[in-house]
């Protein structure tokens, strides 16, 4: 068994999985499997059935699908090229008129989008129009709500109402307490807003982190820098790769095949051979 066959059995194995439950999970015979992981391609289907597998299979071990693939056809395609070079003759002229099927296909494809897209710029026009419509048109207030407080006082039921007055020597003392209270309440307002903090948005670290990685063996790697993915393959021995942001995230299939160095800190390996380092996280000053 070679690399890329212990690859797909150890990433299965180290995820827990047998071949029946990756059988059930992405419908390929185990038989198929079996022969991928001892890479026995001759057993296998023709060769778009057993790229499909290859793709599938690496999915589903969330390996990097277009490297397994195309390490599969570095293996094993040669030998077909070969068989095909050497036909000649008859067997290449029904080939030729294959083209012009696939034109008439791009052809429709190409109308159909354009009827697509103008359908959709229509629907678009349609609800944004509508939209603004909706909210150019200013709410309607109701009499009773624009309507002050007349400060009446009823006396009785159907009786009308009669106006409360104060008294003459307290008409100046009461206006003089509610432009104090006034005035003490926009102070307050005043202070409780400078002393509120400015909520804004979460705070990335100042300083970036650098990190380098340096393949001993071959490893597959993950990596995130600031929650998207930088990069996500497989290394071989001698292969580096340098990232950096404010947060830096590693994933390692093979922890004793890859030499981590952090802001010019070199760090070793984060763990043994074959062994898997899931989210390890970097910072500046971490």
């Amino acid at each position: 068994m070679g690399a890329f066959g212990d690859i797909l059995r150890s990433r299965r194995e180290e995820l827990g999985y047998t071949l029946e439950q990756v059988e059930e999970e992405t419908k390929i015979r185990k038989y198929y499997l079996k022969a991928l992981e001892d890479e026995n391609f001759a057993v296998l289907p023709a060769r778009v059935y057993a790229i499909g597998f290859v793709r599938r299979y690496a999915r589903f071990l969330s390996l990097n699908e277009d490297e397994a693939v195309q390490w599969f056809k570095e293996m094993v395609m040669p030998k077909e090229y070969e068989i095909e070079d050497d036909t000649e003759g008859e067997e290449k002229s029904p080939r030729l008129k294959t083209p012009a099927i696939k034109w008439q296909n791009v052809l429709a494809a190409v109308v159909f989008l354009i009827l697509a897209i103008w359908l959709g710029t229509l629907v678009v026009g349609y609800f944004s129009h509508h939209i603004k419509e909706n909210r150019s048109t200013p709410p309607t207030t109701s009499v009773d709500e624009r309507t002050p407080s007349t400060g009446t006082k009823k006396t009785g039921s159907g009786m009308g109402t009669s106006q409360v007055k104060p008294a003459p020597g307290k008409e100046e003392e009461n206006s003089k307490n509610v432009a104090g209270t006034q005035a003490g309440e926009k102070a307050g307002s005043d202070t409780k807003e400078q002393s509120t903090p400015s909520s804004g948005g979460v705070q990335l670290p100042e300083k970036e982190v650098t990190v380098k990685l340096r393949a001993t063996d071959r490893s597959w790697v993950s990596i995130y820098v600031n929650g998207e993915r930088a990069f996500s393959g497989i290394m071989n021995p001698n292969e580096e790769t340098q990232v950096q942001g404010y947060k830096v995230t590693l994933t390692i299939g093979n922890a004793g095949g890859i030499l981590v160095t952090v802001d010019g800190k070199e760090l070793g390996y984060l763990g043994k051979s074959r062994e898997v380092v899931r989210d390890k996280v970097f910072t500046s000053g971490s």
